[in-house]
């Protein structure tokens, strides 16, 4: 996969690139180190930013193991098909993931001017182990958004990729702001991707939780749709 080694160096500075807009877009000093964390999970050029290079790995992991004809004869059917390629495409996305998270760190660590303040606990709870979870929440969109750019690509090809993209674009810039607002009735619960990055009020961590697994659910089921679509558009691995 000699193209997708060439373009690593590309994606690092992308991510490198975005990491200091990040940074300087805080001005540095105005946040203790697990705010600007934090933020960055919610600042929605970061995010777009992640998920374009997300989308763009993906494509070249597909277009890679495509143009490799001896590698695609290898697979029964095209269920062993895309398994590989989802595995392929999650592992090579949680690497980018890794890094974008490392830089974060980096650069939040050098914008707090050794500021390691924790801030107001949420509900009841360590600030850090919020961390924790709003990065297990990023990483799962993640996910799920890689698995989502596999079956786009391959029933719909750039057409279907300039669609989603716009989509994440659009509902990134949507305000997703809900100042005064306890989140405690499935009527309130996000429907919005960015807004599970963003640290709203709930009743309780239970509320939270639950509508993250209602929103993961709603994914599910989405990609399980788009599953079907590609398996009927496409009936044979060497298509």
């Amino acid at each position: 996969m000699s193209t997708m080694e060439k373009n690593v160096k590309l994606k690092f500075l992308i991510l490198l690139l975005g990491s200091i807009i990040f940074c300087i877009s805080y001005w540095g000093g105005q946040h203790d180190f697990f705010t600007m964390l934090l933020s960055s999970y919610s600042y929605k050029g970061t995010i777009l930013l992640l998920l374009g290079i997300i989308i763009y790995n993906a494509i070249d992991i597909i277009k890679n193991i495509n143009g490799n004809y001896l590698y695609l004869c290898r697979f029964e059917n095209m269920q062993a098909y895309y398994k590989r390629v989802i595995i392929e495409v999650i592992k090579s996305n949680l690497k980018i993931l890794l890094i974008f998270l490392l830089l974060i760190i980096a650069f939040s660590i050098f914008g707090c001017y050794n500021n390691y303040n924790l801030p107001t606990t949420f509900y009841g709870l360590n600030f850090i182990i919020i961390v924790i979870y709003y990065t297990i929440k990023l990483a799962i969109l993640c996910i799920l958004f890689s698995v989502i750019t596999v079956f786009v690509y391959s029933s719909f090809k750039n057409i279907g990729i300039a669609i989603y993209s716009l989509i994440l674009i659009c509902c990134a810039l949507i305000d997703n702001s809900q100042e005064d607002i306890v989140i405690s009735k499935i009527t309130q619960f996000p429907i919005n991707y960015i807004e599970y990055l963003y640290p709203h009020e709930y009743a309780s961590i239970f509320y939270d939780l639950i509508a993250f697994v209602l929103f993961v659910s709603i994914i599910l089921v989405i990609i399980s749709i788009l599953k079907y679509i590609c398996f009927k558009k496409r009936g044979d691995i060497l298509e």
